[in-house]
């Protein structure tokens, strides 16, 4: 007898839901696109325990009479792909007939449903891939679909989901995708009997962006269009003042569904090439319609990814739009942003496009050749003590050295407006405001200012927080911070660790929290852009942190925010107050985030340049 034996229908649908229904946000992703696809104008989530208890979606729809009922829970079941030319061109949300068989395979369904000319609907029930008899029942136009216990069946599936404030985030998440998407439909969103979000019909979709991201972001960003033979591109994106640390700000969308595109990503980050700080990500909400022919998304189970047929015209497409919006628009820096009172890393974009791409251009190369060079092995032993006579100082602005200002006592550093140039001539120099270069007996080497500083900064706060010497002060004004539903509940469990770095985040709308006290070593910089880039560097983990790594995560990004950046100018005495700190470490060799705070050239290597050996 063979090996080989047919699948069973239950066991096909429990294999087919691994692959689509991997947490409750999966489900209710599934629920959202057929409701639009059933031309919904309203649509009511409902969901309780973070989707794993219930998901209840309810829309006004065209509905299903009792066939339709019956068939929509077998396998590979489609109203939507007529025809097999209809594959090639796909002009709904779902079509692969799969979503709903495997959701009634791993969980308990029950289904009411009404067309507009039946005076009655139809209720169907499945559970674990057992199907009841169809019932004839009273509800109103439309569909709802009621999903309780997930993964009942499947004990082993269930273990891998996360805690409901994870779950209830990935849930928010695929709410937010359609409501930008459709702007148009009334949507509401209820978790455990509370209101999440209630969206009201909008014409703008700037207005759909504020409802989840806040004002703003929302009054802040600039509208892109732009149309060739077959596709038009429309949308708002933000300045660079506005950028963020992660990616998850960028959403793009082909044809109103959601998709993870590399070559549209990249097309937008080289539309701000020379006006963004390369460890900064562009706020983007792009929606490009085109020929459903013209492109496949049918790759991936869930359909989040998809294949274009002219890729290189959609890379122009992008790059187009948003590098032209970019150079037409105003985008010199709110006085906040001057006074360094916003994003510090987000810099002020130069004037001379041109010569911004050249500066970019020289950077890249000069960061090319540092990454060739081996890291620094155990603990380099910085200078102790550099006398200011051994720098050779120009000023830009025709001041003379003993006319400096005292400098300004680490970690509080405030760059200055007055760019120093220091000569070559001495034993430690500044080159693109960037890079400190140290001469050694054999070797040359080449030190990261930001990251040295970043790393003294970081052992110092972990050092006072052991102690209890962490100072924090209360604000006279609290600032108020626009949050997403996900960055809230992640608030909540974050609580605790913010506290030990005196920061204390309260409640203060729906959509908002107020920061009421925070970090005396922070002084320089704004809070609102520290909140954000932390939560933007948590959510992106893959699982939640436990208590002791998300403390390490929020001295990172404290120690990032308060160092010194690229780009900040140092005087001499600076210079030699930032070497001796870090001479007093143990370990200088890496930042928090493990990059090389100094490469060493050696004189060999450098003389073999120059054909000396």
């Amino acid at each position: 007898m063979g090996h080989i034996v047919v699948l069973p229908p239950l066991m096909i649908n429990k294999i087919a839901a691994g692959e689509v229904i991997e947490r409750p946000a999966s489900v209710v992703k599934e629920l959202l696109e057929n409701s639009i696809d059933a031309a919904a104008t309203r649509i009511d989530l409902d969901i309780a325990d973070g989707g794993v208890k219930l998901i209840r979606c309810t829309d006004d729809g065209a509905g299903m009479d009792a066939d339709d009922l019956q068939l929509a829970f077998c396998q590979h079941a489609t109203s939507k792909l007529p025809t097999e030319e209809d594959l090639f061109a796909i002009r709904t949300m779902g079509f692969r007939g799969e979503a709903l068989a495997s959701v009634g395979s791993i969980a308990q369904v029950r289904v009411r449903s009404r067309t507009p000319d039946a005076e009655g609907g139809h209720e169907l029930a499945v559970a674990g891939g057992a199907f009841e008899p169809i019932r004839a029942i009273g509800c109103p136009v439309g569909t709802t679909v009621e999903v309780r216990n997930l993964f009942f069946n499947t004990p082993a599936r269930r273990k891998f989901l996360k805690t409901t404030t994870t779950e209830v985030g990935h849930v928010v998440e695929q709410f937010a995708r359609v409501a930008l998407a459709y702007p148009a439909v009334h949507m509401t969103l209820v978790h455990n009997g509370t209101m999440l979000h209630e969206l009201l019909p909008a014409t703008d979709r700037r207005e759909r962006i504020g409802d989840f991201f806040g004002s703003e972001l929302a009054d802040a960003l600039l509208p892109v269009e732009m149309h060739d033979q077959t596709s038009s591109l429309t949308g708002l994106i933000a300045p660079p003042s506005h950028a963020r640390s992660s990616r998850k700000w960028q959403y793009v969308f082909v044809n109103g569904r959601y998709v993870r595109d590399r070559l549209i990503l990249h097309a937008l980050r080289e539309s701000y090439r020379g006006l963004l700080d390369q460890n900064r990500q562009p706020v983007a909400f792009l929606f490009l319609a085109m020929d459903p022919a013209s492109v496949d998304v049918n790759v991936h189970p869930t359909k989040i990814e998809v294949r274009f047929a002219d890729s290189s015209r959609i890379h122009s497409l992008v790059l187009s739009a948003v590098r032209g919006k970019l150079l037409s628009s105003d985008l010199a820096p709110s006085l906040a942003d001057a006074l360094g009172l916003d994003s510090p890393a987000a810099a002020t974009p130069p004037r001379d496009i041109e010569e911004a791409d050249r500066q970019h251009a020289v950077r890249q190369a000069m960061a090319d050749f540092f990454k060739e060079l081996p890291p620094i092995q155990g603990r380099f032993q910085f200078p102790k003590k550099v006398r200011s006579s051994e720098f050779v100082v120009r000023s830009k602005g025709g001041r003379t050295p003993s006319a400096m200002p005292p400098p300004p006592a680490f970690p509080n550093y405030e760059p200055r407006t007055t760019n120093y140039e220091l000569a070559p001539q001495g034993r430690v120099m500044q080159i693109h405001n960037t890079y400190l270069v140290v001469e050694e007996e054999d070797a040359i080497v080449l030190i990261d200012q930001h990251a040295l500083h970043e790393r003294i900064l970081y052992e110092q706060i972990r050092g006072r927080i052991a102690d209890g010497t962490l100072e924090s002060q209360r604000m006279l004004i609290p600032e108020p911070v626009d949050v997403t539903a996900a960055e809230l509940a992640l608030l909540e469990d974050c609580r605790p660790v913010l506290a030990k770095l005196g920061i204390e985040v309260t409640r203060f709308s729906p959509t908002s929290v107020a920061i009421q006290a925070f970090p005396s070593v922070l002084t320089k910089r704004s809070p609102a852009p520290f909140l954000r880039d932390f939560l933007d560097t948590v959510a992106a983990r893959e699982q939640p942190p436990a208590a002791e790594d998300l403390l390490e995560e929020l001295l990172a990004v404290t120690a990032c925010h308060a160092a010194v950046k690229a780009g900040d100018p140092l005087t001499p005495e600076e210079i030699t107050d930032l070497l001796a700190r870090a001479d007093e470490l143990d370990t200088s060799q890496s930042c928090p985030h493990g990059r090389p705070t100094a490469l060493r050239l050696k004189l060999t290597d450098l003389e073999k340049q120059f054909h000396r050996t």
